[in-house]
């Protein structure tokens, strides 16, 4: 995840362009990029987007983020129906930027800046930092790393442990005591088949973004010149690894959620 902060909005659609021509090359893979800029007032705003769906979701989720977190006390909320996507600090953090990133980049971004919020997967940092450099943008970069699998993770063992603990405690209970024992039992199960359901949707999620991301990679290769061709290739070779992980251990925690 990159953000890239700007004077004024001219630098930062010229740092938009080059990314895209970064990408062209093949020394990037954007995924996708959105503009924001803050106002005199110190409001701000949405200016550009590029992609949608599975790709463009992280840039909704950090954009809606910024914006909520100039926007005073109820501000990601508020940058969550102003993004149209997700804004709360959860979101950030099961995003995998943390919140430290985002208060970095909210301390840089001043009255009248403009900034470049990108996703994209590179192998090394010199062309993007040397281009945005270039036009006068400072880049700030943090590496996603998927938080909510091993959250999820946590709820499931927790769930199991205090149903059966509860289970444990039933066969011993009195009859008016197992009334309640069961009401706790059926919140308990209630909560595992919550974390059960979050696990399989988070699957089907990171099946859609492995797909188009793979899928724009794909497009690269086939328009990239040969010194680019085996880098693109290596590239889509390392997400398809990192999301098959991913998935086998989501997909471990999803036929554990039993009671």
């Amino acid at each position: 995840m990159l953000v890239v902060v700007f004077d004024d909005e001219k630098k930062a659609y010229e740092g938009s362009k080059a990314l895209t021509q970064l990408h062209r090359e093949g020394s990037i893979s954007l995924y996708a990029a959105a503009v924001v800029a803050r106002d005199a007032s110190g409001k701000i705003s949405t200016k550009d987007e590029m992609s949608e769906g599975p790709i463009g979701l992280a840039i909704g989720i950090m954009t809606g983020a910024l914006i909520g977190a100039f926007a005073g006390p109820q501000g990601l909320v508020i940058g969550a129906a102003a993004g149209g996507t997700m804004g709360s600090i959860g979101d950030v953090i099961n995003l995998g930027v943390g919140v430290d990133f985002l208060d970095e980049v909210v301390g840089q971004i001043k009255p009248g800046n403009v900034a470049v919020v990108a996703e994209v997967e590179e192998n090394w940092v010199m062309p993007v930092d040397s281009a945005m450099e270039a036009l006068g943008g400072t880049v700030y970069r943090k590496y996603r790393v998927d938080v909510e699998d091993e959250q999820i993770d946590r709820d499931i063992a927790a769930a199991k442990q205090e149903w059966s603990e509860l289970n444990d405690e039933m066969k011993t209970a009195n009859e008016e005591d197992k009334q309640k024992l069961q009401a706790k039992m059926n919140a308990a199960k209630a909560k595992l088949n919550a974390a059960r359901d979050r696990a399989k949707a988070k699957i089907g999620a990171i099946e859609r973004e492995r797909d188009a991301k793979i899928a724009a990679i794909k497009k690269q290769i086939a328009k990239a010149n040969e010194k680019h061709k085996v880098d693109l290739e290596q590239r889509k070779d390392k997400i398809t690894s990192d999301y098959a992980a991913l998935g086998a251990k989501l997909k471990q925690s999803w036929q554990n959620a039993t009671a």
